[in-house]
């Protein structure tokens, strides 16, 4: 499937991102209705993986280096920022301080971001 229409979910718990660079931004934007699970899945499995594993469990190669652990990505009660749209893309492009999450501003592009997201949402199994 090349492009899919996704439930645009609440953005829940993204209230605690406040105080953390992005925040103004992120919640000004307009979320795509779309988003490519092809590239989405592409750019996750060249940028992604080494920590958050091939499934998203949180079991990469580079998981035993990190303290604390790689956010299982399946599990959307884990997201610190929410599972919704606007958390994962704030965590993506700017990191989540005190993790292993490095801010992907300016390795990636937001449409990059966007197709990222899309395909971690479509990873959580308890939507």
């Amino acid at each position: 499937m090349k492009s899919a229409e996704r439930t645009i979910l609440p953005d829940t718990d993204f209230y605690h991102a406040t105080s953390l660079p992005g925040y103004s931004e992120v919640l000004k934007w307009k979320i795509p209705s779309t988003h490519s699970i092809t590239e989405g899945q592409k750019l996750f499995r060249s940028n992604c993986t080494g920590c958050h594993g091939p499934e998203g469990k949180g079991d990469g190669p580079g998981y035993l280096h990190s303290i604390p652990r790689p956010t299982d990505l399946t599990q959307s009660a884990t997201y610190r920022y929410g599972p919704g749209e606007r958390g994962i893309f704030r965590s993506i492009k700017y990191g989540v301080p005190d993790s292993g999450m490095a801010p992907w501003k300016g390795r990636m592009t937001d449409r990059e971001i966007w197709e990222t997201t899309g395909f971690v949402r479509s990873l959580q199994v308890n939507q």
